[in-house]
């Protein structure tokens, strides 16, 4: 007896490939109010703390311009100066030159513009 021929084999499906897998990423630190409070009281301090050094640096030109200016006693011609008075001078009459030439090369910047 002759065996009756087979059918031809089906083709197997392959398995999906696997999903990579899950790895959770990890969370942000979650701010912390009081960290951020003292962080920005620390940057409001310290720029405090500059603008009172400008403010000391102003009030030294002052001293030294109302020296310069005002007589304070019987002996005019003898009016001495601090070096940081006028170091002090200097550097906030340099300042405002420089802001004032800022300002007019903005503006001739934007007269080329326009």
């Amino acid at each position: 007896m002759a065996r009756a021929p087979r059918p031809p084999a089906k083709p197997r499906k392959l398995p999906a490939p696997a999903a990579p897998p899950v790895v959770a990423k990890p969370k942000a630190p979650t701010p912390d109010p009081l960290q951020e409070f003292r962080q920005a009281t620390i940057r409001l301090a310290t720029r405090a703390e500059d603008q009172l050094a400008n403010l000391r640096q102003v009030q030294r030109a002052y001293i030294c311009l109302e020296r310069l200016v005002c007589p304070s006693g019987p002996n005019d011609d003898e009016r001495q100066f601090t070096q940081g008075e006028m170091s002090a001078m200097v550097t906030l009459l340099n300042a405002e030159l420089e802001h004032r030439v800022a300002s007019v090369d903005a503006a001739l910047k934007a007269l080329k513009k326009g």
